[in-house]
């Protein structure tokens, strides 16, 4: 599933961020969803965020905790950050305050490495820290040890550029339509800072083809970034970076616009990147007479309740017969692995099997994902074996 607006109760926010002084990233885990929906929560709520310096001196994390899993168990800043809730900073401004040496300012990178991939490959110096196991601050420590200007933001940014340039939104109604409803189905997009011109596609995914569709869809207009290694959910997290003319992609609302539920073509372009992220074509069986038989089906299941709505009034005006939508899970069902359902999830189904081939007649010029094109046209072999009803 998508990024999706999650329900946290005022009084439990309250209990967990001010009187048991939790970080909204740890918030965020017990909710299952990210920081910043934590953050936009409080602000929602009117309790004021705490700020850096005031977060730093809540964090308690004992010298001698510390010592044993920095110094006997090996554990990593960013391991460690994430067993108190806080970032690797506040790790290593802990592990000065205590006096213990880090690993880090150990690491010696020799000097004609460093021009290499600084000055020659011009990589950040994180990217230089990621090749030496250490942090940002040692390479640049290096850096000055070696006499090696180390880039303003200004030029970092213009070296990125360069090597990333990024194009201006096509224009085309149709590729905007489907990647509106993508967007509602599996994507979170933001800019990182108010005056900033940075439009980020964000979405995490188990699925190859998943990968594959966003580079597809973004890599003609930026710089599509996809993380070496899984998380431990086993979800591989992929970043798209364009420019502002994507800035129609930022709203997240539970509803379809306008001006693509009025145009046929643009409603089935829509509908098409919204079934790309969320639904599912399937063969189902049935008996009959003793006799099993195939038939084709579509379904979706979304948390989007108004937008189900949307498609469901839309599909019966454009003559495919589909059942009104339905509570799919309740708030509070938990699932086969036990996650909660933080509200009710709803659901959207095509089963008359003449409705089934109108709706892959529709959708079916517009889809793009590799798995969703192999599915309808296997489903449509099925209703073709079928014949006619």
């Amino acid at each position: 599933m998508g990024w999706k607006w999650v329900e946290i109760p005022e009084d439990e926010l309250r209990r967990l961020y001010l009187d048991e002084k939790l970080p909204p990233a740890t918030i965020a885990k017990i909710f299952r969803c990210n920081d910043s929906t934590v953050r936009n929560r409080l602000r929602e709520y009117g309790i004021k965020v705490r700020t850096l310096s005031e977060a730093m001196t809540r964090i308690v994390i004992p010298e001698d905790d510390l010592r044993r899993l920095y110094l006997d168990e090996g554990l990593s800043a960013e391991e460690i950050a994430k067993i108190y809730g806080c970032s690797g900073r506040t790790v290593f401004d802990r592990l000065r305050k205590y006096g213990i040496n880090t690993r880090c300012s150990a690491v010696n990178i020799p000097e004609d490495k460093l021009r290499q991939l600084y000055l020659d490959e011009e990589l950040s110096s994180c990217k230089v820290a990621e090749v030496f196991g250490c942090s940002d601050g040692t390479v640049r420590n290096n850096l000055q040890k070696y006499g090696i200007k180390a880039r303003s933001r200004g030029e970092a940014i213009a070296i990125v550029k360069q090597k990333y340039p990024r194009c201006d939104f096509s224009g085309n109604p149709i590729e905007r339509a489907y990647l509106i409803g993508f967007r509602s189905g599996d994507l979170h997009v933001m800019k990182r800072r108010e005056e900033g011109r940075t439009i980020t596609v964000h979405c995490g995914t188990t699925k190859t083809e998943q990968i594959e569709l966003i580079k597809e869809l973004f890599e003609p207009y930026g710089h599509v970034l996809v993380a070496e290694k899984p998380d431990k959910a086993g979800s591989i997290s992929i970043q798209a970076y364009l420019n502002m003319t994507f800035a129609f992609l930022l709203p997240k609302e539970d509803n379809i616009p306008v001006e693509i539920l009025e145009d046929d073509r643009l409603f089935a372009a829509y509908l098409a990147g919204y079934i790309d992220a969320e639904g599912s074509i399937r063969i189902s069986t049935t008996k009959c007479n003793g006799k099993e038989y195939e038939y084709a089906n579509f379904t979706l299941s979304s948390y989007d309740k108004n937008i189900l709505h949307q498609i469901h009034a839309k599909l019966v005006s454009l003559g495919i017969e589909c059942p009104a939508t339905k509570i799919d899970k309740k708030k509070g069902d938990t699932n086969a692995k036990g996650t909660k359902y933080n509200q009710d999830r709803w659901r959207l189904g095509v089963n008359a099997q003449d409705a089934v081939q109108k709706f892959f007649d529709l959708i079916a010029p517009y889809l793009k994902h590799a798995k969703r094109k192999a599915d309808l046209e296997k489903a449509r072999a099925v209703l073709k074996a079928r014949g006619p009803r």
